[in-house]
């Protein structure tokens, strides 16, 4: 009971989408992305640990998580799974920036 409090958060995104008809399997992905980027600021880039929080915030309410193809979908008539597999594909090119970083030894 102690570490189910994340799913809570997790299911008020998929409450929007559901409301409005549709079906959306990017909390996965959204999860892995808003992870991934406020580990890698906070470790690579030496962000302080409340900044890349609220950036991961940011990411995963605003631009992944079910807000925006909540939005998206009626306004220019795309499905909400099309939207999840975008959602999938930008956390996947996230994690590919994050390990070209790391092996090339970039600076962002």
């Amino acid at each position: 009971l102690n570490y189910a409090y994340f799913l809570g958060f997790l299911s008020l995104a998929v409450t929007f989408v559901i409301a409005t008809g549709g079906i959306d399997f990017s909390i996965g992905p959204v999860m892995f992305c808003c992870a991934l980027i406020a580990g890698f600021s906070f470790t690579v880039n030496g962000v302080p640990m409340g900044a890349a929080l609220v950036i991961s915030l940011v990411v995963g309410i605003l631009f992944l998580a079910g807000i925006v193809p909540s939005l998206l979908a009626p306004m220019l008539g795309l499905a909400f799974l099309f939207l999840s597999a975008l959602a999938l594909v930008l956390s996947e090119l996230v994690r590919q920036a994050a390990i070209y970083k790391e092996e090339n030894d970039l600076t962002i």
